[in-house]
């Protein structure tokens, strides 16, 4: 084990967050609206499964947040706080961007208690086709975490690759249906595990809309994880949404939770 590190409460996780989040919203609702112009803004959260929308060219976009997630049973004990999780996107084209995203948590289980940053992750989203009638937007999304930055505890011993299928549907004015098929690798097995999710969005008005999702985890000799999330945003500027979500998985309903919490700004607007 590394030092003696200062054990962390869940308010911790929102206390140094506060501040940021209010300096994001400060300076984009200072700036006057330019909502006509361009189309309100496409973000990857909440929720784990992942829309096949590209930033638009030239724009910057952050989606940053923060959350708890708690497990305990009989036999082991977890607590993480995801102090800050941040993506960053730049659109390249009207047909791909770039990403690059890294965590900073806190991690106490029965034996360790440390805290660090998640190891860098780089990728590109990549729109294959729009959606046609009956046919799904499609893109595909490349991850590469790499194995030189982040708290020892937490890296991997080698390159992780991730590679995603995603896609959706506009369903009606209100509803759309986002689903993912994917692949992942965790820097030290060659065994992959397979990851499924499916969302379903809900669109109240032009500013509010809820999701439902299920996202599940496959992989060889081990049990299949079932999760699932909800949680809802609101569109406080067509560059600037607000969002909330919790989840739990459905092998442990009484024992594991998790909610987050974040914003998504594009820039410039």
């Amino acid at each position: 084990m590394t030092g003696k590190i200062k054990p962390y409460h869940i308010t911790d996780l929102f206390n140094a967050r506060i501040f940021l989040l209010v300096c994001l919203l400060f300076v984009a609702v200072r700036g006057r609206s330019q909502d006509t112009v361009l189309p309100a803004i496409s973000a990857d959260r909440p929720g784990m499964a992942t829309s096949p929308g590209i930033v638009l060219p030239y724009k910057f976009q952050i989606e940053t947040g923060s959350g708890f997630e708690h497990f305990r049973n009989a036999a082991s004990f977890h607590e993480q706080g995801m102090y800050n999780s941040s993506l960053f996107r730049f659109g390249i084209n009207s047909f791909s961007e770039i990403r690059l995203q890294t965590d900073l948590v806190g991690i106490k289980t029965d034996s360790l208690q440390y805290a660090g940053f998640n190891p860098v992750t780089v990728g590109s989203k990549i729109l294959i086709s729009g959606s046609k009638g009956i046919l799904p937007d499609v893109s595909l999304l490349v991850n590469l975490t790499l194995p030189w930055f982040g708290e020892k505890h937490l890296k991997p011993s080698n390159f992780a690759p991730s590679l995603y299928l995603l896609m959706g549907n506009d369903l009606s004015e209100h509803f759309n249906l986002c689903y993912n098929f994917g692949m992942e690798w965790d820097g030290e097995s060659a065994i992959s595990a397979e990851f499924v999710a499916v969302c379903l969005t809900a669109s109240v008005n032009q500013r509010f809309s809820g999701f439902i999702e299920s996202y599940d985890y496959f992989a060889r000799y081990q049990t299949p994880q079932f999760m699932a999330d909800c949680g809802c945003a609101y569109l406080l500027r067509n560059n600037l949404q607000l969002d909330i979500s919790a989840g739990t998985d459905f092998n442990n309903l009484r024992s594991y939770f998790i909610i987050d919490a974040g914003v998504s700004w594009r820039i410039p607007r």
